[in-house]
């Protein structure tokens, strides 16, 4: 999903962050923060909606 709205998942907690999942292999988001040692932390966006998700450009990310 790049910037704007990715319409292509369900489950979202309106006004919650989101961020790339590092236990899947196919780029599922979830809304807990990585934590573990080595893992990526990567914000892919915020829930506008239980299934929008307003991604934007995130150069925000680092390694545990």
């Amino acid at each position: 999903c790049g910037p704007g709205v990715c319409t292509g998942i369900s489950g979202l907690t309106p006004g919650t962050w989101y961020y790339l999942d590092p236990t899947t292999l196919s780029g599922q988001v979830t809304a807990t923060q990585p934590s573990i040692v080595g893992q990526a932390v990567q914000i892919c966006g915020q829930a506008v909606s239980d299934h929008e998700l307003l991604c934007g450009a995130f150069n925000n990310w680092r390694i545990l």
